[in-house]
């Protein structure tokens, strides 16, 4: 069995990513159609938590469409704002794993990026 060639590695991370992306973020869009969004009801903490997922994690994840690394960053990085700002309002952590499993494209975008940069694709 031959190794993996670089070029289909980062196919493999490209796509998937893609895929996992549009996967959650149609999940997150049913999730906001079904229960809708009364943004006039947000408190101050309710509402950066709001700006950092599901909004800015999803911008992230469709912004790597285009420029993998940098919607990457904004992905993870806005799932570290909201981590960061529910531990400092709420006084503690958010429970389950599903915040981070709806980021995880993130973490295959990323590489992608990385490794489309050193490819020349075809």
């Amino acid at each position: 069995m031959q190794p993996a060639s670089e070029e289909t590695l980062y196919r493999m991370f490209h796509w998937t990513a893609r895929v996992l992306s549009l996967a959650f973020v149609g999940t997150i869009a049913l999730f906001a159609l079904g229960e809708g969004v009364h943004v006039t009801r947000f408190t101050l903490l309710e509402g950066l938590l709001f700006g950092f997922f599901p909004i800015g994690v999803t911008l992230g994840l469709l912004l790597s469409w285009r420029y993998e690394r940098l919607g990457a960053l904004i992905s993870l990085g806005s799932l570290g704002a909201f981590y960061l700002i529910h531990l400092l309002g709420a006084h503690e952590i958010p429970d389950g794993p599903f915040f981070l499993l709806f980021t995880s494209p993130a973490l295959l975008f990323m590489p992608a990026g990385v490794m489309r940069k050193g490819i020349r694709l075809a």
